[in-house]
């Protein structure tokens, strides 16, 4: 009856476990997707908005794409990736043929001075390690079951995926702390400039984004490893219990 009952408990924390995976995927998804397209909500989803107080230009930088906001509108925009990629193609791809953006190719180059010297995508690196701690957490799975797997091969599977996720834990923290400070501290100069050139403003929705995305990889770590030590433990318990040594048949008689 314990055994069934620690078994069908296992067996729940595997499903919430395997449930936070797609939200998980999903914010990662978001986050470094913000900006690259004019899909709802993605344009949205920006590191900083930069305001030009010479010629009003807004422009939304993310990891690794850029929006203009067109004059007088909110919602009219255009998307590019900032991908190799020079500033005057990026400028033409941001300005629409009516003039309705004041984005300059000044404010374009500030942008992707702080998308690629500033604001680094250290998020898209905790996406892989998470990634690959995943895939060799799911392997871990399919060997356990293998009564002839050897112990050492599901402790290398078992370091390696919990270090896997938890470089991915550090780096999602680094992000989201890193994209703040920088942010907080780009905003205090223009504050104490007398007549500051931009006006900068972080985006509050990928903020959110990546400190939910470091609570949920914070939430799975624990949860690979408390699963993980739970099978290696199961896999031992019967191999074990076949190599104990048979008693000597002198000392299985009593005289």
């Amino acid at each position: 009856m314990g055994l069934r009952m620690g078994w069908t408990k296992n067996v729940n924390r595997q499903a919430c476990l395997y449930f936070l995976f797609v939200p998980t995927f999903l914010l990662y998804t978001l986050a470094l997707a913000g900006c690259l397209s004019t899909s709802p909500g993605i344009p949205n989803i920006f590191l900083v908005q930069i305001t030009a107080q010479d010629s009003g230009g807004k422009l939304k930088v993310g990891y690794f794409g850029m929006c203009s906001v067109f004059m007088n509108s909110t919602d009219s925009q255009l998307c590019s990736t900032t991908c190799g990629i020079s500033t005057e193609d990026l400028l033409q791809r941001l300005s629409p043929q009516d003039g309705r953006s004041a984005v300059t190719d000044k404010l374009v180059e500030f942008g992707l001075t702080l998308a690629s010297k500033i604001l680094l995508p250290i998020l898209a690196g905790g996406g892989v390690a998470f990634t690959l701690g995943i895939v060799l957490f799911l392997f871990f799975q399919i060997r356990v079951k293998n009564p002839s797997v050897q112990g050492g091969a599901l402790q290398l599977l078992e370091s390696t995926s919990l270090a896997f996720v938890g470089l991915s834990c550090v780096l999602c923290f680094g992000a989201a702390t890193s994209i703040t400070m920088a942010v907080g501290a780009m905003r205090y100069c223009d504050n104490k400039a007398n007549a500051p050139t931009y006006e900068i403003e972080a985006g509050k929705t990928l903020q959110i984004i990546q400190w939910m995305t470091f609570a949920f990889s914070v939430l799975i770590g624990v949860g690979l490893r408390d699963i993980m030590k739970s099978s290696s433990s199961t896999q031992k318990a019967p191999t074990q219990a076949a190599k104990q040594p048979r008693q000597p048949l002198a000392t299985a008689i009593d005289f």
